[in-house]
């Protein structure tokens, strides 16, 4: 499953899709909880904050839609861990790259990342978010579980792998009924890097990212 074909799963199920993708969008403004998701009681914590946030975003009536995505480009930029995801994505074509090249990556997965997913904001409805449990994940993750039930049809299962960076949770990955985004990603990049390098992965980012940027409302 590539990675559009399984944020295209999340964000077009009409019964889930606006909570779900808010919540995808919404990572992490928690510095409340800097320090306690180290642990995975600190993650729930950390996770059931997160969801109040979100849904904080996604009712706010003194905002349209432009209003709203700018603002949860603010969130993703400062909670998201998108340093450490970048350069996953890429590898080991990462330390064969210059330090331009790097550079250029890491600004247009940057913006890619934060257009891309803040222009799937939605409206809310009324969706429920579930926190089920968490447990540890390694030696420096925890996973939580989560469920989005809608008011009809089936839950979406939604893990959230969460990490410390200087004592600041993160967010690092979401499995989305148990396919890791984040993982998906990695392997689309790694079949393009094999195929044109990593200019040429930049030069897909770049053409993603115009594509986004005309698309965008607003």
């Amino acid at each position: 499953m590539t990675q559009q074909l399984l944020i295209s799963r999340l964000a077009s199920r009409a019964s889930v899709s606006r909570l779900a993708r808010g919540l995808v969008l919404a990572l992490g403004l928690s510095w409340a909880s800097a320090g306690l998701a180290g642990s995975p009681e600190g993650a729930r914590e950390f996770i059931v904050e997160l969801a109040a946030q979100a849904l904080q975003v996604l009712e706010a009536a003194d905002k349209n839609l432009a209003e709203r995505e700018e603002a949860v480009r603010a969130i993703l930029r400062e909670s998201i861990a998108l340093d450490f995801i970048a350069r996953y994505s890429a590898g080991a074509y990462w330390q064969r790259a210059s330090d331009d090249e790097r550079g250029e990556y890491r600004s247009l997965f940057k913006e890619f990342f934060l257009r891309n997913y803040a222009s799937r904001l939605g409206g809310y409805k009324g969706e429920k978010f579930e926190v089920e449990g968490a447990r540890a994940a390694g030696k420096r993750d925890a996973l939580v579980n989560t469920r989005i039930v809608p008011a009809d049809g089936p839950a979406l299962q939604a893990g959230w792998r969460v990490r410390e960076f200087d004592g600041i949770p993160r967010v690092i990955d979401i499995i989305v009924e148990g396919v890791s985004v984040v993982r998906n990603q990695r392997q689309e990049f790694q079949a393009l890097l094999r195929r044109e390098g990593m200019m040429g992965l930049i030069e897909v980012l770049r053409a993603r990212t115009e594509r986004v940027s005309v698309q965008a409302p607003g």
